[in-house]
């Protein structure tokens, strides 16, 4: 029997080797008439440097941020990593203010989460452990920092509804939730039955936590009524705050519609939903100002029931939050696909589009044939089987012809990042001489096979399965401690493969840049993975490319 297993196991490992070696010399597309010749591609001149604070570690809030300037003509100035979070351990926020201060007066802008500035990073402010003097001595810091850097992007985020989890809130997380949402319906609406199931909910949960969950809305209630008074002395070029992870009911909402109120009439101030997109918004906003551009986006839905959906973790509808993000990048809809510097297709995949995905696919192909475009792939239920994008890499649609990719767990998230990279990378070709293109569009498809390998390949078809096998192995994917690189070893095992067949069959295959000279194409892919915090929610995908030209 135990030679069985031998025979059958060397035989698994031979059919791997032949299926690799199958894509690497029998499908691939080279021959020695137009064998690509590698190329040396030059970057133009920097648009100038831009100081950055960012909402934490993870790679949306960071990476995205330092990557997509890079492509966009910018030198992102961010702090070491010794004085960043990670994970539950907050960041040194008194030695980010003074890194802050110095640096300042020589960047030609700041881009600065108020999240960290305050507390430490996003996971620190949901717990909102300060007092207000040190409130008060926060928003000091801001005013002394704007005194430092006229162009001041500034963003904060109003605490998500799932209060933070620590041992004291683990088991209750559902039940505040549940309390929340009926507390505000019962506000809003005086309903009787929402009242008594919110007294219900409130006799069964514990008073500490009662008074720790309101503590943390009064707090952020009173630091976003400050902050709008400090906004009325002129002090940033952009104010944005975002709504963390809700719902249309909840304590996080009531807190929303109060900012409103304190912002009203304030120049320069968005309110929207979201958080880890925001920096990349600003950072379009602030490109769109440094050379006069103005993004016009034309927004085409996969399904008419795509506008009106209220995808998970959102309060309001997809369109309204496409409404939100063009105005925080200062972009502007048009109805006419020809006046659009790119085409918006957001797909959000349910079960009204299951029998439509192949029809939606060919609609996203005829638009890119027309204008770039940046596609949003989203699933109500975290499937990939609710996506498209499967369906175009089996139409053989070439992904370098997309201007932007995104389709992370949130329609927020997604839409507001592929929103930037899209806007980012048009508006630098615009101001840049053709000579410098080639290495404009390889940094542009870097980041989107990044977006795809990791919202797609990772999050839609590899993470569950990791995750239902450590749990089987006793590991907990939230909790992963000494066991982070076991993890690591899994996942990268199984995206291994897959990840080859997609640049043998579609990434390598199509060049991602033409032009008199010849067609460039990606030779060589490395993506590197790693997980940046002792959980597999979410990787580190860094990509990096070799690439040659076949001259006409």
């Amino acid at each position: 029997m135990k030679y069985s297993v031998k025979i059958f196991a060397a035989i698994l490992i031979l059919a791997l080797l032949l299926y690799n070696n199958f894509f690497l010399n029998c499908v691939f597309f080279y021959t020695k008439e137009n064998k690509p010749v590698p190329v040396t591609l030059s970057k133009g001149k920097p648009l100038g440097s831009v100081l950055f604070l960012p909402l934490d570690s993870r790679p949306p809030c960071l990476f995205f941020v330092t990557a997509l300037g890079s492509m966009s003509g910018w030198n992102i100035l961010s702090p070491p990593p010794a004085l960043l979070d990670n994970y539950y351990q907050p960041a040194d926020y008194y030695a980010l203010r003074q890194w802050a201060f110095t640096r300042a007066p020589s960047a030609d802008a700041a881009i600065v989460s108020l999240d960290m500035f305050t507390y430490g990073g996003l996971i620190a402010s949901r717990r909102g452990q300060i007092n207000a003097l040190e409130m008060q001595s926060a928003l000091k810091g801001i005013e002394f920092l704007a005194g430092r850097q006229k162009e001041l992007y500034a963003f904060a985020i109003i605490p998500r509804l799932l209060i933070a989890e620590d041992d004291a809130t683990k088991l209750w997380q559902y039940h505040m939730m549940v309390y929340s949402t009926k507390k505000d319906m019962e506000d809003t609406f005086g309903n009787p039955a929402d009242f008594a199931r919110m007294q219900a909910m409130l006799s069964r949960l514990p008073p500490e936590l009662i008074e720790r969950f309101n503590a943390l809305y009064e707090k952020n209630d009173a630091f976003n009524h400050k902050l709008a008074q400090t906004a009325t002395r002129g002090i940033f070029r952009q104010l944005s705050v975002g709504q963390d992870d809700g719902q249309p009911f909840g304590r996080p909402n009531a807190n929303m519609h109060k900012l409103a109120e304190y912002c009203r009439g304030l120049k320069n101030t968005h309110l929207t939903q979201g958080a880890d997109e925001i920096a990349m918004l600003q950072l379009a906003c602030l490109s769109s100002q440094k050379t006069g551009f103005s993004p016009k986006i034309k927004v085409v839905y996969s399904h008419p029931s795509v506008p009106d959906l209220v995808m998970h973790f959102m309060p309001i509808t997809v369109e309204e939050t496409v409404r939100e993000k063009i105005a925080l990048l200062n972009g502007q809809k048009t109805e006419k696909t020809e006046d659009a510097d790119f085409v918006l297709f957001v797909h959000c995949g349910s079960s009204e589009t299951g029998f439509l995905l192949g029809e939606i696919a060919e609609k996203a192909i005829a638009l890119a044939g027309q204008k770039p475009l940046a596609l949003i792939d989203l699933s109500a239920n975290f499937n990939r089987h609710e996506t498209i994008l499967g369906n175009l890499l089996d139409k053989s649609f070439p992904l370098a012809s997309l201007a932007a990719y995104a389709g992370w767990n949130t329609s927020s998230n997604s839409i507001g990042t592929a929103l930037s990279q899209a806007a980012l990378f048009i508006n630098r070709k615009n101001s840049l001489d053709k000579q410098y293109w080639p290495q404009l569009y390889r940094e542009n498809f870097e980041f989107t096979i990044a977006r795809v390998l990791d919202d797609w390949l990772y999050q839609k078809n590899v993470q569950d399965s990791v995750n239902d096998y450590l749990r089987w192995k006793g590991i907990d994917p939230y909790r992963l401690g000494v066991e982070k690189n076991y993890a690591l070893e899994k996942i990268r095992w199984r995206m291994y493969l897959p990840q080859r067949k997609m640049f043998y069959g579609n990434i390598g295959k199509y060049p991602f840049y033409q032009d008199s000279s010849g067609d460039y194409y990606v030779t060589a892919l490395d993506a590197e993975v790693t997980l940046p915090w002792e959980r597999t929610f979410e990787i580190a995908l860094s990509v990096k490319t070799q690439v040659g030209r076949v001259e006409n």
